[in-house]
């Protein structure tokens, strides 16, 4: 995106948050982390909505699960950059910003639910989105 990113940080809530298994030992480090993301927009409102799911799995059971979830509202220049014909579709980078922030925030959340607790250990890694985000975001409006 050539000309610069308007937009308004909204809001940040959390949709889930659940330790499923309250007997574990945390001392065992063979823990699997499994991290989604999903997207959404409103274009008549300008907004874009971020959501990360994360599952923290052990031997393929599900140990905690947080979801949280970010929105956004674009200004209408930007709004009308990434609206092409029929399809919202965001540049890489973008895609990127919006999802780096939402993750640290949730870095952020996770350690805060867990302070005192046995799980206190449980931490979010930090993460090369680089990797995981590597193509434009493309959705069609309704």
């Amino acid at each position: 995106m050539k000309e610069s990113l308007g937009y308004k940080f909204l809001n940040i809530k959390t949709n889930q948050f659940a330790l499923i298994d309250p007997d574990l030992d945390p001392s065992d480090h063979t823990m699997q982390i499994k991290n989604s993301y999903s997207y959404g927009i409103e274009p008549d409102n300008g907004l874009f909505t971020c959501i990360f799911t994360c599952m923290f799995t052990q031997e393929d059971k599900i140990i905690m699960k947080i979801e949280t979830q970010a929105t956004y509202q674009l200004n209408e220049a930007s709004m009308k950059s990434f609206l092409k014909r029929d399809k919202f579709v965001m540049p890489t980078e973008v895609v990127r910003h919006f999802t780096s922030m939402l993750y640290g925030a949730t870095r952020g959340i996770l350690v805060c639910k867990l302070e005192g607790t046995r799980y206190a250990s449980f931490v979010l890694p930090p993460v090369n989105l680089g990797e995981t985000i590597n193509k434009p975001l493309e959705l069609s409006p309704n």
